[in-house]
């Protein structure tokens, strides 16, 4: 048996770096599927649907989570891998690195979806707020919370009307 037929690590890391795109589409998922909700009240897009492809709606929504859960299980597999691989062979070093950087991966995408998410709620609070400045949304600015505002404004004794 030819060593090489059985590493796995070294492809891993050879493409992790690549697998950061998944960000785009992790970050996109939440308005396709509000795009599928959408459409999928329209009869039109329903029969279309139905004349050119089998898949129900149910089963679009389905395969759009695919992706997403690609790289956690890519994770679970190295895990497994390092577990049952022994230390001795050409491999596990590589492996247990690729597994290491797409630990890392799942993290930055985590990161990346909190970023997208946090722009997305300062925009929607953004749009209830009247004249805004032009300048409120800026990238170093960050959503923290929503709640509700009282003003109180204090007048004078002698403003007062008795």
């Amino acid at each position: 048996e030819n060593e090489n037929d059985t590493k796995f690590g070294c492809v891993f890391l050879k493409y992790c770096l690549f697998l950061k795109i998944y960000s785009e589409y992790c970050n996109n998922y939440d308005n396709a599927i509000e795009v599928i909700k959408f459409i999928s009240q329209s009869t039109e897009v329903i029969n279309y649907l139905n004349e050119i492809t089998a898949a129900t709606i149910a089963e679009l929504k389905n395969l759009l989570i695919v992706p997403i859960q690609r790289v956690p299980r890519y994770v679970l597999l190295l895990q497994e891998l390092v577990k049952h691989t022994p230390e001795s062979h050409p491999d596990f070093e590589d492996t247990k690195i690729a597994l290491s950087k797409m630990l890392e991966l799942v993290n930055f995408l985590n990161d990346q979806k909190k970023v997208v998410e946090n722009s997305r709620q300062l925009v929607k609070f953004s749009q209830k707020i009247q004249n805004l400045p032009n300048d409120f949304i800026l990238p170093t600015r960050h959503y923290i919370r929503e709640g509700s505002v009282n003003f109180i404004r204090l007048v004078k004794q002698s403003e007062q009307k008795i």
